[in-house]
């Protein structure tokens, strides 16, 4: 029997391991592409966050993976802050928490001082005002896919906050 026709007939001969393997194989395919698209998708989305900051230039832990695991800690913040011809600093808190069916809700926390009104247009709502309050304020994408709107409530990590505002970045 010649090579080729041997490994031709060969997954034939079982098929129950064949259907096993060929499903495997798949199952792993499938798993590589959605963590792909996942991973390209928490990319965007914090990019267009950064970008709706106003930013000049992000600073981000040395040899991390992803900004989302860089931790500065807040006296560099004020370092970078005091460094000439630097505006402002700020430093933001970023998280990836489940909310509703989303297990990669995108979390960004920022001072409501901080943030710059002239990258982001509040459409409904208000801004935050108190740092203290459980207050948020949502983007209209994410909004619209959780159904959310002001006055409403979101819990994150068993901890309740009412939406006070919706907004787009330019």
């Amino acid at each position: 029997m010649r090579f080729i026709t041997l490994v031709l007939k060969n997954p034939f001969r079982s098929r129950a391991r064949s259907l096993l393997a060929i499903t495997g194989i798949a199952i792993g395919i499938a798993t590589i592409v959605t963590l792909g698209v996942i991973t390209e998708g928490l990319k965007t989305s914090t990019e267009d966050t950064l970008k709706a900051g106003g930013a000049d230039f992000t600073i981000v832990e040395s040899n991390v993976s992803d900004m989302f695991f860089s931790k500065i800690d807040e006296e560099y913040v004020d370092r970078v802050r005091n460094v000439s011809g630097v505006e402002d600093a700020v430093g933001i808190l970023m998280a990836v928490q489940p909310l509703d069916d989303n297990p990669y809700f995108v979390l960004i926390g920022i001072d409501p001082a901080k943030i710059n009104m002239s990258q982001i247009k509040i459409t409904e709502g208000r801004t935050l005002q108190d740092p203290d309050a459980d207050e948020v304020i949502m983007g209209k994408v994410a909004s619209e896919n959780h159904g959310k709107k002001v006055g409403d409530t979101i819990k994150i990590k068993n901890r309740e906050y009412r939406v006070v505002g919706i907004f787009e970045s330019d």
